[in-house]
């Protein structure tokens, strides 16, 4: 084939260009047609024209005619040269497929294993070689099957979309929260500088809606650097009704070493709707520590929440064990608490451990006022067989029947 077109100055620049020394193997055209072959030296008297031997023989392009020259690799060389030398086999596709891994030729790797999976759909390690992973008996692309199943791919990591919404509600709920930390870092400055600043933060902290500031709260509360603002802090959790300012409420009014601040506390939460602070109460009344039994009990009684109602039956009398040390003959000392806490001392030698029943005086107390608090007058003590027995009684049916139909 011999294309020929009229001269032009950049039809001699072009051909000035592809006059140099070149093994250039594939002509891509201006049309976007593709043609391989080898650049012959141009005809002195033709410089504008391009000189193509090709597979099927040899062409003449005008220079303008191509848009770019791609020279084979040397590797692409040496690909092309012993491709006719493989077996057409599994094994020779394998040993191609090695050989393209170590001479950087991804595309034909790629071709070699497909080649090998048309001929062994089951062969192991072509499977692994494109990805795929063997699971319930069948070869998968996890990419691919993690698509299928409606999976998204967020942050390195394949999630269901729910699971997307959640994490996105998370980090937007974080970056809220860090926002609030900003805030009360300003807010604190402005306390201790005194002044109108001063009530002006305190102010802002008191009428705080944003749930976002709950976290921040917890963890101001939590900092023994902050015991002067600590009632402002409780006030302020106690403007957000969600069930993490609950729990941590819950927390100040069992365990807070100022009496005034569980007192604050438990007013706060009598005053929303406490069934989440109740369950954290009643889980607590099973703690192997009997000083926590009591305290939780406590706040139980300031919230008379009928839910409690069995299990503080059952934790009117609770067993714990405690620590006994004997030591020299005539020394003695004694004290009460948990089983890693003390217990009866005799001197320096090695504990026992003790089990004692405790009669919960604040369990009676807090089951006698949540029964009032529902119109039932009972109180049997410590006896709890006997509370048992009435609290069966009560719960069953006023009338039943017995006859079967037919």
């Amino acid at each position: 084939m011999k294309l020929i077109c009229r001269p032009t100055a950049a039809l001699f620049l072009a051909a000035t260009w592809f006059a140099a020394p070149a093994v250039a193997d594939v002509f891509v055209l201006q049309s976007g047609g593709r043609i391989e072959g080898e650049l012959l030296t141009p005809a002195a008297e033709t410089p504008q024209e391009l000189h193509v031997r090709t597979s099927s023989g040899d062409m003449i392009l005008p220079a303008d005619f191509v848009a770019e020259v791609i020279e084979k690799s040397p590797q692409m060389r040496n690909y092309e040269a012993i491709l006719p030398q493989m077996p057409p086999d599994v094994e020779g596709n394998w040993k191609m497929v090695q050989w393209c891994a170590s001479n950087d030729l991804p595309v034909q790797r790629e071709h070699h294993l497909q080649q090998i999976l048309a001929m062994d759909p089951n062969h192991a390690e072509a499977r692994h070689a494109l990805g795929y992973i063997l699971r319930r008996g069948e070869w998968i692309i996890p990419n691919q099957w993690n698509k299928n199943q409606g999976m998204i791919r967020r942050n390195g990591k394949w999630m269901y979309p729910q699971d997307v919404m959640l994490s996105e509600r998370a980090e937007k709920y974080e970056d809220g929260a860090n926002d609030w930390r900003v805030k009360f870092r300003s807010y604190l400055l402005q306390m201790r500088r005194g002044g109108e600043r001063a009530a002006k933060a305190q102010a802002e902290i008191a009428a705080i809606k944003d749930p976002m500031a709950t976290q921040p709260l917890i963890e101001m509360l939590k900092d023994d650097k902050y015991q002067a603002i600590r009632e402002l802090l409780i006030d302020a959790l106690g403007n957000l009704d969600n069930g993490a300012s609950t729990l941590a409420l819950t927390k100040v009014a069992c365990d807070d070493p100022s009496a005034s601040i569980r007192d604050r506390a438990m007013i706060v939460l009598e005053r929303r709707p406490n069934e989440i602070a109740a369950a954290q109460l009643i889980s607590l009344l099973h703690s192997k520590d009997n000083r926590v039994v009591n305290r939780a009990a406590s706040v139980l009684a300031r919230l008379k929440h009928p839910a409690a109602i069995d299990s503080l039956i059952d934790a009117l009398v609770t067993t714990h064990q405690f620590k006994v040390t004997q030591g020299n003959p005539g020394e003695t000392s004694a004290s009460f608490g948990s089983a890693s806490s003390g217990g009866f001392s005799f001197g320096g030698a090695k504990p026992k451990i003790v089990t004692q029943e405790m009669r919960n005086e604040a369990v009676l107390r807090a089951l006698v006022e949540t029964l009032q608090q529902e119109g039932l007058t009972a109180n049997f003590g410590y006896d709890e067989a006997q509370w048992k027995l009435w609290n069966s009684s009560r719960q069953m049916p006023l009338t039943v029947d017995l006859r079967r139909d037919g």
